[in-house]
């Protein structure tokens, strides 16, 4: 059984994602979710311009459990579907 860590009381949080919630530093989990500090690096943007991406509708697929996570694999993904080759 998988545990959510975005739902887990703070006390059982691992210490690398306390301090990654406290500072809005980047953290990715070990099932490939990212928080929005380390989408925003990955997609080389401000988490500001992320949010307003967000609610605009814009952007790679997004879970929402507490708090705003990424799959590695969406954001992956979303960049290849906007690769821009010239000539085409």
């Amino acid at each position: 059984m998988s545990t959510n860590l975005a739902t887990l009381p703070e006390a059982r949080l691992p210490e690398k994602l306390k301090a990654a919630r406290k500072k809005q530093e980047p953290y990715v989990c070990a099932d490939g979710r990212m928080n929005e500090a380390a989408a925003a690096l990955r997609l080389e943007l401000s988490t500001s311009s992320l949010r307003a991406w967000r609610a605009a509708g814009k952007g790679p697929a997004y879970l929402k459990l507490g708090r705003i996570w990424y799959y590695s694999e969406d954001v992956e993904e979303w960049i290849a579907r906007h690769m821009v080759e010239p000539g085409r």
